[in-house]
């Protein structure tokens, strides 16, 4: 599995590529400061104009959807993974964008049950425990955070 973390300053932005070839891309945050770099990554990386075949929003605040549009745009959104927590900007115009873009997509509502520890996506002709790809995101986008040099950190990932 391939893992690029974006540097979109505060909030997150991960793109994940699956043996099986099925991206994924998780959060978003694209501002008027680093579209031109993040979108010209994203590109390099999955090509122009591919579909982003999964989003997965870990929550509504405005950092992790902000330019939601922008990224739909380039590289249309084919299912949204939404957990259903509100989060604390629901009055701001980046709320309102994703939501709309939530109202005309697929949902995907994982439900609470279904992200215990045990959770098993099929992801590709394996199976990937929900869990350990989250554990891998979360101590890579750590990593990422460490190193002020880094603009972006790609990351291919072997199979648990």
């Amino acid at each position: 599995m391939e893992f690029h973390f974006l540097d979109v300053g505060i909030g997150n932005m991960t793109l994940m590529i699956t043996p099986g070839g099925t991206v994924i891309m998780y959060d978003c945050n694209i501002t008027q400061d680093n579209e031109s770099g993040v979108m010209a990554h994203v590109g390099s990386v999955i090509g122009r104009r591919r579909p982003i075949d999964v989003f997965i929003n870990s929550h509504r605040d405005a950092d992790h959807m902000r330019g939601i549009g922008i990224l739909n745009d380039a590289h249309p959104i084919q299912k949204i993974q939404d957990t259903g927590v509100p989060g604390t900007t629901t009055d701001s115009p980046e709320y309102e964008e994703y939501m709309d873009l939530l109202r005309q997509l697929p949902i995907t509502d994982p439900g609470r049950r279904r992200y215990s520890r045990s959770t098993v996506l099929p992801i590709s002709n394996r199976r990937y425990c929900w869990r350990h790809i989250m554990a891998r995101v979360h101590s890579l986008t750590i990593l990422a955070m460490r190193n002020p040099t880094t603009r972006h950190i790609s990351k291919r990932l072997l199979p648990p």
